[in-house]
């Protein structure tokens, strides 16, 4: 009997996922889902929470979907690989694992010695892992296929006899809606809120988004109506799978109250970037720059205040809300990236150091089927749902303390008042 892993964030689910599944299930009799949570693994907020994604797999063929602890998902592509290596592993009854990756695209295997002792010097000369491999490899690694190597060292150095399973991604064009376009053309949707005739008029929908360079900044929290799926008839939205659940669980966050608690900690003295795993010097000096910048230009007197009130532009004024996408942006550069700034500022934020990235331990199942309650009723490890068992070790009660605090903060800025002990994990 096989079972076969895939580890994903389904931040939306389209299509190329559903591809995926189909290929691992006519591989395996069994197919396990390693998934982000609340929060994902370039440092954003997931588009919608991490249970209805969870669902969504099941419904379209997973067996059982597992939570990877926020720990793992919000660092680099290693530890991101080793965390839902581990999340598998810890089931006991993985023995494959499937991946996409383009057809063309070089793999790191662990076999590359000499490529892999230049890749630890490049990052350890502060180059992200891109470049780093870029510069090792002597070409440029596609996202897909820089955690596809890492998965293949984390199932190495975990001393699995794992098979792999890699899966050819078709050649896409600039123009496809990959799950990064997706989730740009629904922040759009989300902006444009009530007003339908913006999608309507002039150049198509479809078009304009892909003429776009620049991803809007700011999230407005505002949830899709029922015009969205009107909307997602136009063909910016063809890979997006279960569109009618997409328009109901659809949750931007808004940031701009990350920035807010941001200033709090930066004019306290408490925000202190350097436990940060990805914390370089510099960093912390570019943030506080820009948040003492921020506050500075919000300092207006109330009498004031009431006067812009009376002005035509006051509610510009008002709504000139900084968001967290801002800020990375105007601190990232060459070397370091805005998924790096991100994650520097989650970790920093969630408490999240080098020390917490402690072995896997337990499992946290987000939903399953009867075949995946079977799974995890054999499972070596404990299983943690509505309860924390009390025999858990410290070093899984650090990483569930973790997981906690981010779905509290991701509830917070997405509006969502639903705890984790109110969803129902069985898929009929």
């Amino acid at each position: 009997m096989t079972t076969l892993g895939i580890i994903c964030e389904l931040n939306p689910l389209h299509s190329g996922h559903l591809r995926l599944l189909d290929f691992a299930r006519a591989h395996a009799d069994t197919v396990v889902i390693a998934m982000s949570g609340p929060f994902v693994q370039r440092g954003e907020v997931a588009v919608m929470d991490p249970w209805t994604r969870a669902r969504q797999a099941v419904r379209h063929s997973a067996d059982l979907v597992l939570q990877i602890p926020t720990v793992y998902v919000l660092q680099s592509a290693d530890y991101y690989a080793k965390g839902g290596v581990s999340t598998l592993n810890a089931l006991g009854a993985v023995d494959g694992l499937a991946f996409g990756v383009e057809a063309e695209a070089p793999v790191f295997s662990p076999k590359d010695v000499d490529a892999d002792s230049v890749l630890r010097e490049q990052l350890q000369s502060g180059l992200s892992y891109r470049r780093a491999a870029a510069a090792s490899l002597g070409h440029t690694l596609s996202p897909n296929a820089i955690l596809a190597s890492q998965y293949i060292h984390a199932v190495h150095n975990l001393g699995l006899s794992w098979v792999f399973y890699p899966l050819a991604r078709p050649v896409s064009s600039p123009g496809d809606p990959s799950a990064t376009r997706l989730r740009q053309n629904l922040a759009i949707l989300a902006q444009n809120g009530a007003s339908q005739k913006n999608l309507t008029q002039g150049a198509s929908f479809q078009k304009r988004l892909f003429q776009e360079e620049k991803v809007p900044s700011r999230a407005s929290c505002v949830h899709l109506d029922g015009y969205a799926l009107q909307s997602f008839e136009d063909p910016a939205f063809d890979a997006l799978v279960d569109k009618e659940l997409v328009a109901k669980s659809y949750h931007p966050a808004e940031t701009s109250a990350v920035i807010q608690w941001l200033q709090l900690e930066n004019r306290r003295g408490t925000l202190d970037f350097q436990t940060s795993p990805h914390f370089e010097p510099g960093m912390d000096r570019r943030v506080s720059a820009v948040l003492d910048q921020w506050s500075r230009e919000s300092q207006i007197s109330h009498g004031k205040l009431l006067a812009k009130i009376q002005d035509s532009h006051a509610q510009d004024h008002i709504s000139n809300h900084h968001t967290l996408e801002e800020l990375v942006t105007l601190c990232a550069n060459k070397r370091q990236s805005k998924a790096r700034y991100r994650r520097m500022i989650w970790t920093t934020l969630l408490g999240i150091t080098k020390a917490d990235l402690v072995p896997v331990t337990y499992l946290m199942p987000l939903a399953f089927n009867q075949k995946g309650a079977a799974l995890l009723k054999r499972a070596p490890s404990p299983v943690i749902q509505k309860k924390v068992p009390n025999d858990l070790s410290s070093d899984a009660k650090r990483l569930l303390a973790v997981d906690r605090r981010a779905w509290a903060i991701a509830q917070h800025l997405t509006g969502q008042s639903r705890s984790p002990e109110s969803y129902r994990y069985l898929v009929d």
